[in-house]
């Protein structure tokens, strides 16, 4: 789109390194998935729902790059939760450790 074009001139015209542009109507089908219930390990909170955009509208876009991601107090409780279980969860810690599913 000319918004996404205009917006990689900008980044390019002062030098400020990389972005990746979302089209908000090509992944608004990824709501449905964002919104519905998910029950995770020892209760904590999905990244997701602890991010508040200014704009509720793009909360999707966040949904696309971060998905189910959840966030943990330690890394700790990180590892119990994103690899110890029967399901393999993507985990952040509070000082931003990632376990990831792979």
């Amino acid at each position: 789109t000319s918004d996404a074009q205009a917006v990689i001139e900008f980044i390019r015209r002062n030098d400020l390194g990389r972005a990746t542009c979302i089209a908000l109507e090509k992944i608004r089908e990824r709501e449905r998935e964002m919104n519905m219930p998910v029950e995770t390990p020892e209760g904590v909170p999905r990244l997701i729902d602890l991010i508040k955009p200014a704009k509720p509208e793009y909360t999707v876009a966040f949904f696309f790059a971060v998905q189910h991601t959840l966030v943990a107090k330690d890394l700790d409780q990180a590892t119990r939760i994103g690899v110890q279980g029967r399901k393999r969860w993507r985990v952040v810690t509070l000082a931003g450790q990632l376990i990831d599913t792979s």
